[in-house]
């Protein structure tokens, strides 16, 4: 999204089958390329937007910061510099934070009181402020996609928790990283003659740290979008591989969506900053930049498996929540929407079996009945209930039914997908509240407004049995099977789903 990071629990991965652009501009065309950095120059001048520099030490793994605030920030008479204290659960942020000084509008120093670790108060409005920040990686691996880190081959800065901007409502900057020789900046901004970046919210910026022998994969798709993805380490996949999983997810969105998510999107591929990790990754699709942060697997064909199924899912969180302005705590659709539908596409494409799609299914029903009974939500603006990993398995059951019932009632002219499109195509420029929008949507129809009002809202399980069987699939109390003879009409819900896809790559299937 982000309005907010997106929130990965460290083992919501225990469903296996769920889970910048460096900018080189030629000299074609000087004249177009001087009137548009002179145009985004004025436009940014026109936002007042801060200027910060950031010096990194790769080796030390930390970074000087120095920087002021907008016109119109100090006109708001702030007095407090504030930086983000946690972000996805990691806590503790301000401790890395150091040597803070800040100055007036007249250059004098201020003496700064600090009130907890990563916010200080000054006797007057500060203007500009300088400071040091500890980048060793976190100590939880999995957080490592969250937060800014260094390690021995790069790593990441996720602006919103390196700037003092939080609280603050402009939050646009202009930013300028001093690297050692040898290395290179990343990210979807583009850069003036200087190198310096224009953000316009910082709090959705990220930055990739790389050597300078990385060079990303390229693809531009049908649609105009260039995806590049920076894989830094060692894979039992190839750049080939890789360059072909992305191109057909992104087409297979896009034609989704009807629309490419962005002029550029950047997917960043790491291993852990320490190494380790075997069989597990965390990620995070903030703004236009996904995330992957992993550990590799033995072998090659579980190492591509794992692969799709991480760009699946992250891509699609490209147009769902980051491309749309809905507000509020809707993970509960968001996470469930993608987690099925990337099972969804796996199928379709041919990555999975079919039956790896029953079972993940079959998985998520497990989980879900340790869960205590109650709504996907607590309330129209409230969190989920129930920890993280139990919501989301019962938000990919929710989808399930959802798809289910909307094509069994309209014979296949509606489907999540067209639900999905519809979503992202009417709040992607109108603000609203995420949950109440949602079920709007969902009382349109009986068969939704029945899920919505009885299995979302309201405490009642889902009827596992029932749900599935508009698509000839059964239930028998512990996993889903396809039925012996299924009806035409089951086997045309079931195409949808993705049955017999899987005959088009066998190399990807992983029957047991």
């Amino acid at each position: 999204m982000i309005k907010s990071p997106s929130k990965y629990p460290a083992n919501y991965k225990s469903i296996p089958a769920l889970g910048r652009v460096s900018t080189g501009f030629g000299l074609k065309r000087p004249v177009l390329w001087a009137f548009l950095l002179i145009l985004q120059i004025f436009t940014f001048a026109a936002a007042q937007g801060s200027d910060v520099e950031i010096t990194l030490d790769v080796v030390a793994k930390k970074a000087a910061v120095t920087g002021s605030y907008t016109r119109n920030e100090v006109q708001a008479a702030k007095s407090n510099i504030s930086f983000a204290l946690g972000v996805a659960g990691v806590e503790g942020l301000g401790e890395r934070i150091g040597d803070v000084r800040a100055f007036d509008a007249d250059g004098a120093e201020l003496l700064l009181r600090r009130l907890v670790a990563g916010e200080y108060l000054a006797p007057r409005p500060p203007v500009r402020w300088s400071y040091e920040i500890d980048l060793r990686p976190p100590a939880n691996r999995l957080a490592s996609p969250h937060v800014s880190w260094l390690g021995t081959s790069g790593g990441l800065l996720m602006l919103g928790d390196l700037l003092p901007f939080e609280g603050r409502r402009e939050r646009s900057a202009r930013v300028k990283i001093v690297l050692p020789k040898g290395w290179l900046a990343i990210s979807t901004y583009g850069t003036g003659p200087d190198g310096t970046m224009i953000i316009a919210d910082v709090s959705r910026a990220v930055v990739a740290i790389v050597r300078e022998t990385e060079r990303p994969i390229e693809y531009r798709s049908r649609r105009g979008t260039k995806y590049e993805m920076l894989i830094t380490g060692e894979w039992q996949f190839t750049r080939a591989d890789a360059e072909e999983m992305l191109g057909e997810i992104a087409e297979e969105y896009e034609k989704l969506f009807d629309r490419g998510p962005a002029e550029k999107v950047l997917v960043n591929l790491l291993p852990f900053p320490d190494g380790g990790g075997v069989g597990e990754w965390a990620a995070e699709t903030r703004g236009q930049t996904v995330t992957i942060v992993s550990g590799d697997t033995p072998f090659k064909t579980q190492s591509s498996q794992r692969l799709h199924e991480q760009l699946r899912h992250e891509l699609f969180h490209l147009w769902l929540p980051n491309g749309v302005k809905l507000t509020g705590n809707y993970d509960w659709f968001y996470e469930g929407a993608a987690l099925y539908h990337s099972l969804k596409t796996g199928a379709r494409l041919g990555r999975i079996s079919f039956t790896n799609f029953l079972e993940t299914l079959s998985q998520a029903a497990t989980i879900e009945a340790r869960m205590p009974a109650g709504s996907q939500i607590v309330s129209l603006g409230g969190r989920p209930s129930g920890n993280a990993t139990g919501v989301y398995a019962r938000g990919i059951l929710t989808a399930f039914a959802l798809d289910l019932a909307m094509q069994d009632a309209s014979r296949g002219k509606r489907s999540m997908d067209v639900f999905l499109k519809r979503l992202y195509v009417e709040n992607r420029e109108r603000e609203s509240e995420g949950n109440a929008t949602i079920l709007r949507m969902l009382g349109e129809a009986p068969e939704t407004t029945l899920i919505a009002e009885r299995h979302i809202k309201g405490s009642e399980r889902l009827e596992l049995g029932k749900l599935a069987l508009p698509a000839g699939i059964l239930w028998d109390g512990r996993r889903f099977a396809l039925s012996e003879k299924p009806t035409g009409r089951q086997r045309a819900i079931l195409r949808d789903l993705g049955y017999n896809s899987e005959r088009r790559r066998p190399r990807y299937q992983n029957e047991k």
